[in-house]
């Protein structure tokens, strides 16, 4: 794939890397592809003839137009007498759209769900944003992004996730209003941060050390270069996730437990369901009833043990 939009976002991808690890190289998209894929989620990208959909749940049978091939259909007066006939109707109309591209968007390949994005290649769920590639959830006017996702106002980043206004940001997770994060978890109002966790409003820090200015930029001009030669060695990069895997457990030191837990008011939340469903359904309904059907388009959660001692429920998609 060298078309036109191929080259504009690699061109932008060799921008972002060099602006990134303060270098002057050429970075060739399509050498990095796999490792920037790594963590875009699973079987999220599916191609059906010449079309791409984000699989969701879609049944087996599904029909699928591109956006604007097929105008909607009227159903008749006999359709219309009950709920079944409806349903069988439908039925029989039903098509989904896939390489969903709307609004003021344009150059956009192998994607499905853009709008009004420009220059958008594999990805899913973009919108506002410019320059984007293997990417998914990337929103309010981000630019230059490669293998990231779940953020917004975002610009230069490359691998990293669950963000929120971050500027040159590269392997890192949980990040807001920062610039300039390498290999970071949880940094919140910071800049110039390596390899730190659960800061916030600091700088010049590596290894959540903090150092002298001058210090600092010795130390992350050598590490920049060391990023730079692993990625063009290996054409990959072992990041955060990779030396969390790596890690091994150490024994506690100390005993830690978290404040009570507050269990909230299930009361609140079960009146205020039943009034939903009353205005919607013209009948009151118990949310515990209604919890798998609920829960059928939503990902799931189970309850582990952390390190410490303590319970906390994970989210799974």
């Amino acid at each position: 794939m060298q078309n036109s939009i191929y080259r504009a976002l690699e061109v932008a991808y060799s921008k972002t890397m060099n602006i990134l690890l303060q270098s002057s190289e050429e970075w060739k998209l399509e050498e990095y592809e796999e490792w920037l894929k790594r963590y875009f989620p699973k079987n999220q990208i599916k191609r059906v003839k010449n079309l791409i959909i984000s699989p969701s749940f879609y049944s087996s049978i599904s029909a699928f137009v591109r956006n604007g091939e097929k105008k909607p259909d009227k159903l008749s007066i006999n359709d219309i007498k009950d709920i079944d006939s409806i349903r069988e109707a439908l039925t029989e109309k039903w098509y989904y759209v896939a390489s969903k591209v709307l609004g003021n968007s344009n150059y956009v390949e192998e994607s499905d769900i853009v709008m009004d994005s420009w220059y958008v290649l594999s990805s899913i769920n973009i919108q506002d944003s410019r320059y984007v590639a293997y990417s998914y959830h990337v929103r309010d006017k981000s630019q230059y992004v490669f293998g990231s996702g779940w953020f917004g106002k975002g610009t230069f980043v490359v691998n990293s996730h669950a963000a929120f206004n971050i500027n040159r940001v590269f392997d890192s997770y949980f990040v807001t209003d920062s610039s300039d994060i390498y290999s970071s978890y949880y940094i919140r109002s910071c800049r110039e941060c390596l390899f730190s966790f659960n800061q916030t409003s600091k700088f010049y820090l590596i290894g959540n050390y903090q150092l002298p200015k001058d210090r600092y930029f010795s130390i992350k001009k050598k590490l920049l270069q060391e990023i730079k030669e692993e990625l063009k060695k290996t054409k990959m990069f072992r990041g955060l996730l990779e030396i969390v895997k790596m890690s091994k457990l150490f024994p506690l030191q100390q005993e830690l437990s978290l404040p009570p837990k507050d269990k909230g008011n299930h009361e609140l939340i079960e009146n205020a369901f039943s009034k939903t469903i009353k205005v919607l359904l013209g009948k009151e309904m118990k949310l515990d009833k209604l919890l798998r059907f609920l829960g059928k388009r939503i990902g799931g959660w189970k309850k582990i043990e952390s390190f410490f001692g303590n319970e906390f429920f994970y989210p799974f998609a």
